[in-house]
């Protein structure tokens, strides 16, 4: 009697696993990215903060968040070495250093004189995102003492989602505004 042994996978078992390694990247991957970009949020809060800290005290010594208020529209900013933060070294930077950049990062700090530290990041088209940390004298009593997460397209909601944001303003379809704090 001859005895007939199995030396391999049929054609279908191997498109099965095929098919479930499939299923379970198409799975993985999107939670995987959105595990990246969370991180990345969780490393740029840090900074965020400094800066942030760093300008409400400038106003407490100086009484303004500009160095020398020239109008009432028009101040001198402090530069990054006036209040004593800077952006990490393998960032770009204007020449004050408080407009500063990186392959993920577009970061500003103290825009329109007014304290408040942002940074955003455009994912793809129509997909942004926007983190931004609120002074506690904003002119803004809505945002004071806040941060918030600004989305547009599906992508940059579900970040500002991922990171607890609750929707304030705006719809989830469009713009749409989220507290993180």
């Amino acid at each position: 009697m001859f005895k007939s042994y199995k030396k391999g996978f049929t054609l279908i078992e191997l498109l099965v696993v095929v098919l479930i390694i499939g299923i379970l990247a198409g799975i993985a991957l999107p939670q995987y990215k959105m595990a990246l970009t969370k991180a990345k949020v969780a490393s740029i809060l840090p900074l965020m903060r400094r800066w942030y800290d760093a300008l409400a005290e400038w106003k407490l010594i100086h009484g303004s968040y500009c160095k020398v208020i020239h109008s009432e529209v028009w101040c001198d900013i402090p530069t990054a070495d006036d209040v004593g933060v800077s952006w990490p070294s393998d960032w770009e930077c204007d020449e004050i250093g408080r407009e500063c950049w990186n392959d993920y990062w577009y970061c500003m700090a103290n825009e329109e004189d007014t304290g408040y530290v942002y940074c955003d990041r455009d994912i793809d088209n129509n997909n942004y995102f926007r983190i931004t940390m609120y002074q506690s004298d904003d002119p803004s009593d809505e945002y004071r003492n806040k941060i918030i997460c600004y989305a547009s397209g599906n992508k940059g909601h579900r970040v500002c989602k991922a990171l607890g944001g609750k929707l304030i303003n705006g719809d989830e379809e469009a713009w749409g505004e989220y507290y993180l704090n």
